[in-house]
């Protein structure tokens, strides 16, 4: 009766692990398909009137170590036929992306801030060397933000939905590995579950009858 329950709870497990999985792979894959047609939409100038940092923490595949990724998200206006509109959307999948971000007002105040901030977009020739990197408190983040505002830039909107706007239109190639990871372990665990697990719960039901 305990191997029954053992397993039982087992298959609980493996359940839910395929439910992330696929759960998280069609999440990826939907962003990656509004990210290619974003590619199709229009462009107008817009000009920056707020940025803000926010935060995302999650474990490594490999170690227990929590990693936290900044994130730089500008409130941008931009006008179509005459009409002012307002986003806050880097790209056309942020919405489904980023929706564990935290405010950085909420970093713990003891805790230094260093991170990657990658090439600028203005170098030419990009190398290691041109890679810069933020060492600081939130506070000296939140000031590095708002000196966005003001900066002028192209918005890529939806023409037949102007509300809808983002700044860039490139697909992350990593979006693309993690969506495949992700079915990957999908497809694994519901092996696991359906020809391992199931099976041997139904052997041990037989013959505990």
């Amino acid at each position: 009766m305990g191997t029954i329950i053992f397993f039982s709870l087992l298959a609980i497990t493996g359940f839910c692990g395929v439910i992330y999985f696929f759960k998280t792979a069609i999440i990826q894959c939907i962003s990656i398909i509004r990210i290619y047609k974003s590619t199709k939409w229009r462009t107008t100038q817009g000009e920056v009137i707020d940025a803000n940092y926010y935060y995302m923490q999650y474990r490594g595949s490999k170690s227990k170590t929590r990693h936290t990724e900044f994130i730089l998200i500008k409130t941008f206006t931009y006008t179509v036929n005459g009409k002012l509109y307002k986003s806050n959307q880097t790209t056309a999948a942020d919405s489904l992306l980023y929706k564990q971000i935290k405010p950085i007002s909420s970093f713990p105040e003891n805790q230094h801030i260093i991170f990657n901030e990658g090439i600028p977009t203005n170098t030419t020739k990009p190398s290691n060397n041109s890679i810069r990197l933020f060492m600081g408190s939130k506070t000296a983040l939140t000031q590095k933000a708002k000196q966005c505002i003001g900066e002028k830039l192209n918005v890529y909107f939806n023409p037949n939905n102007p509300k809808k706007a983002c700044l860039t239109t490139k697909n992350d190639s990593m979006l693309v590995v993690s969506m495949l990871v992700m079915l990957a372990f999908g497809v694994i665990s519901a092996y696991f579950c359906y020809f391992m697990t199931a099976d041997f719960l139904l052997n041990a039901i037989n013959k505990h009858n």
